[in-house]
């Protein structure tokens, strides 16, 4: 009976092991199906979303083609346009100004003004007379090499004050100067005909620090100023040299100023009766 009984058991055992083992086959089944299930909706939604995105690339690539069409047939129209303008330009200066007839005819009237825009093109006008005011000056080589068509240069003449254009640079091989045209504005008023300034700006900088050329020093260290530090106590207001090292960034032309560049704080010592060292006392002129 005993070893009858512990067969029963053991048989009891392995049904229910297999029981268990039954469930987790049938589990794991339904899992897998569930994540298979979810692998396809997600790569059924990825295949939407790629198609999508590939519509609307391709949306987009055919909409900035026709914008870079349409932009490049604009810029072409208004190149034949430019190029037609320069031609008739062209045309007019190699012809000294004189604006002819396509063929021999008689001018019966003529209702145009002075200052009236010819009806083909805005380029052309009839001057008014007087209206075009030139100044020409002569530059040396080391200046007219940086000057072209194109720049300003102000004009003064007496009070009168005005920008004009430079119009022509011709250098002039034998003495290697440049002669140069500048046209004044329509609106510049004040002058006539006699000499007069003018003054071009190749370039020009600004500086936040520039101080006279003789408050820069020099020692082994390199360049320095001394600015006057202030300091109070119990017998007064004592003023002491301070180094305060610097960078030359230029010099004026005329040799008499410098920018520099440093940490500058207080009063710079640009002269003095007596020699001044790093540390000394000084004392301030009034």
């Amino acid at each position: 009976m005993a070893a009858a009984r512990q067969t029963l058991d053991e048989a009891q055992q392995a049904a229910e092991a297999a029981r268990q083992a039954l469930e987790n086959a049938q589990n794991s089944r339904e899992d897998e199906l569930l994540a298979a299930q979810r692998s396809i909706e997600d790569a059924e939604s990825a295949l939407a979303q790629a198609e999508a995105a590939d519509f609307q690339a391709r949306s987009s690539a055919a909409l900035t083609a026709q914008n870079n069409q349409a932009q490049a047939d604009a810029l072409q129209l208004e190149m034949e346009k430019t190029e037609e303008g320069i031609a008739l330009l062209t045309a007019c200066i190699q012809s000294g100004g004189l604006i002819c007839a396509e063929r021999d005819t008689q001018l019966l009237t003529c209702n145009l003004t002075e200052g009236q825009p010819c009806p083909e093109s805005g380029g052309l006008r009839l001057a008014k007379e007087g209206s075009e005011l030139v100044a020409q000056f002569t530059l040396p080589s080391g200046q007219g090499d940086e000057l072209s068509a194109g720049q300003a240069v102000t004009i003064t003449q007496g009070s009168a004050r005005t920008e004009a254009t430079v119009r022509t640079v011709t250098e002039d091989s034998e003495s290697g100067t440049f002669h140069v045209t500048a046209a004044l504005s329509e609106e510049a008023s004040g002058f006539r005909e006699g000499t007069a300034q003018a003054e071009l700006i190749f370039s020009c900088t600004s500086y936040s620090v520039c101080l006279p050329v003789s408050a820069i020093r020099q020692d082994t260290q390199g360049s320095f100023v001394l600015t006057v530090e202030e300091s109070r106590s119990t017998f007064g207001v004592r003023y002491t040299a301070r180094r305060v090292p610097v960078t030359v960034l230029e010099v004026s032309s005329d040799g008499q100023y410098v920018a520099v560049e440093g940490t500058i704080s207080g009063s710079v010592i640009t002269s003095s009766d007596r020699a001044v060292s790093p540390g000394a006392s000084v004392r301030v002129a009034q």
